[in-house]
């Protein structure tokens, strides 16, 4: 039924699913589908919410500046005469969507890198070339993390553990003071 004003979403199918052989099979995947398509509903305002809250909690954090809390002493957008911090978003799903906008709000300089050309050419589009996008590849991932102030993992493979997207090596020589958010929301994490 209706929630609230709104009516819930349209429950969509895969072609998979619907080969199923047997009646039996069809209504097991049928609720399958609308299982997914609810938890969908729910994730998606989550990961919005996440999205925007690493920037937010990642530029508190670059602004203390002190032997005892870290942080770079950087203001993301920067003021005349000082360079806007560099926001370096992995993966361009909804997380990196949001902290993509919350970063651009700023004043930041943003890259996001993904996998995805179509994804990537989606973003071009939405920001209108306020952010640099970026193939995700291990030399460009690398290359940005190294010279970012903030750092925000934002992929998410369904069902799958969170991807491990730096070596240990690479968040070592990321700069000093350089914040690194994780916001892996897949509730098999």
């Amino acid at each position: 039924g209706p929630i609230g004003d709104r009516e819930p979403p349209p429950v969509y199918f895969s072609t998979a699913s619907m080969r199923a052989s047997s009646s039996t099979e069809r209504a097991g995947a049928l609720s399958a589908s609308r299982f997914w398509s609810s938890w969908a509903t729910l994730l998606a305002p989550m990961s919005e919410i996440a999205g925007r809250m690493a920037v937010q909690v990642g530029a508190v954090a670059l602004q203390r500046q002190s032997d005892i809390q870290g942080g770079r002493g950087v203001l993301l957008g920067g003021v005349p005469g000082v360079a806007p911090g560099r926001v370096v978003i992995l993966g361009g799903g909804v997380v990196g969507t949001q902290a993509a906008k919350m970063a651009v709000g700023t004043g930041a300089e943003v890259s996001i890198l993904d996998k995805s050309l179509p994804r990537l050419r989606e973003l071009d589009d939405l920001f209108g070339g306020r952010v640099r996008t970026l193939y995700a590849s291990a030399a460009e991932v690398e290359q940005a993390v190294l010279g970012a102030d903030l750092v925000v993992g934002a992929v998410l493979v369904p069902g799958a553990a969170a991807p491990k997207l730096l070596t240990r090596a690479q968040v070592v020589r990321m700069q000093p003071g350089a914040e690194l958010e994780s916001q892996p929301h897949d509730p098999g994490t």
